[in-house]
């Protein structure tokens, strides 16, 4: 499943940026390992999509620039598939704003984009969701904007919410981030369960804990996960095979990086149900 991994090397001078694009100081060392997005090209390889991924890779920095662009890989438990969506944020820092018609445009020779939806003035952040199907006919997904906390789907007809959310830090507010679960409800009461919606082993050392409420199932994510966590949450949440043996293959190139990683969850009368689960990084 390798694809080629020279042109994915870190520079010397390489920003890293959580799933948020807040940045953050590598562990250790990155000059000459991988760049995240190395793992989002395979996951395109592995879904038989590799050049159509690469072609919407190319367009997005070109229109956007480098290090502008934080991307999420899914799993559904039940299709077992992989799917993806590309996050753009509205965060200046001095080197141009982007905007939903540039990535349009720069994207239409390669997708055909839903109706264009009309953002709110204060918007913080929209999504493009991708899935191999689409990206082999060269059809794009849902388009989702994100502001005040809540996430909506936006289209042609107008905004419709998705979910609403909140971050807190494990470490100083764990009890705020229980007390929202516990109000969630497709939460758990049990302890032992609750354990498995929180394990110790995602909490360590994470600064925040995303509550997620959505309309068919909570959510919970966790931020800053070092590659042994991330590979925990592989083999916890079903992921591939091919996945994991291929972060394990390249564990030595892709150790300086911090990961972001989610997953959702539902309680009916068969107990908790894991639904699908996500990890994040940047391009």
């Amino acid at each position: 499943m390798d694809a080629d991994l020279g042109e994915d090397g870190c520079r010397p001078d390489d920003p890293f940026f959580d799933y948020l694009l807040l940045p953050y100081s590598p562990p250790r060392p990155a000059a000459g390992k991988l760049r995240s997005s190395g793992l989002l090209m395979e996951s395109f390889a592995l879904m038989g999509v590799a050049e159509e991924g690469r072609r919407v890779v190319e367009a997005l920095i070109g229109e956007l620039g480098p290090f502008r662009t934080v991307w999420g890989i899914k799993n559904g438990l039940e299709r077992k598939d992989l799917s993806w969506e590309l996050y753009v944020y509205r965060r200046d820092g001095g080197r141009g704003e982007p905007t939903l018609d540039g990535v349009l445009r720069a994207l239409r020779p390669h997708l055909a984009v839903p109706a264009r939806p009309r953002l709110p003035h204060r918007w913080e952040l929209f999504s493009l969701e991708l899935d191999a199907a689409g990206l082999a006919a060269g059809r794009a997904g849902e388009i989702d904007v994100y502001v005040g906390m809540r996430a909506y789907r936006a289209d042609g007809e107008g905004l419709e919410l998705k979910n609403c959310y909140m971050f807190d830090d494990p470490g100083l507010r764990l009890d705020r981030i229980l007390e929202r679960l516990l109000a969630a409800v497709h939460a758990p009461r049990d302890g032992a369960e609750i354990d498995r919606l929180l394990p110790p082993r995602l909490l360590e050392g994470c600064p925040r804990v995303c509550v997620a409420n959505k309309r068919r199932a909570d959510g919970l994510y966790f931020s800053h996960l070092r590659l042994e966590q991330l590979l925990f949450f592989f083999e916890t949440h079903g992921w591939p095979t091919e996945v994991r043996e291929w972060v394990e293959r390249h564990a030595g190139r892709l150790d300086h990086l911090l990961w972001d990683a989610g997953y959702d969850f539902r309680q009916d009368s068969s107990g908790l149900r894991f639904l699908r689960s996500g990890f994040y990084g940047f391009l």
